[in-house]
């Protein structure tokens, strides 16, 4: 597992973090505004306090890549009305996690693009299925 600074991740890498103290495996996603591009980790193994936060990395900071140790498989939720804070949803637009998003001192939803790690809005419109995410290690 390659140690590179958080810029040069592409955003919807499987990579791991430092979290509270500890290394932890999630994705790296990013959010392009009009002059700037923010980077984030989603802790996904586990969630240091169980839910699906983003949290805040700098681009000069470090994170290691290991994408290819680890894959997401995603499991049908054939009851589910509307995806939950953790679940995946798909859409005419791709498949998005749903996470919570702290912005401006306060708790929002946000959809991380599974492909980009792009985070997005309101995605829960013409919802085709919802997924429970998980992560496995491939063996590599």
């Amino acid at each position: 597992m390659a140690s590179m600074t958080v810029e040069n991740v592409e955003g919807g890498r499987l990579v791991r973090s430092p979290v509270a103290g500890r290394l932890v495996v999630g994705m790296k996603a990013v959010r392009i505004g009009k002059d700037f591009i923010n980077h984030y980790f989603v802790p996904l193994d586990p969630p240091p306090d169980g839910s699906l936060t983003l949290v805040y990395v700098d681009y000069q900071a470090s994170m290691e890549d290991c994408h290819s140790a680890f894959s997401l498989r995603l499991d049908p939720v054939t009851d589910a009305m509307a995806p939950g804070v953790g679940q995946v949803l798909s859409n005419d637009s791709g498949r998005f996690l749903k996470i919570q998003d702290p912005i401006k001192g306060a708790m929002s939803l946000g959809y991380v693009d599974l492909l980009n790690g792009e985070i997005r809005r309101r995605q829960e419109h013409g919802i085709t299925g919802v997924f429970t995410l998980r992560l496995s290690l491939t063996g590599s």
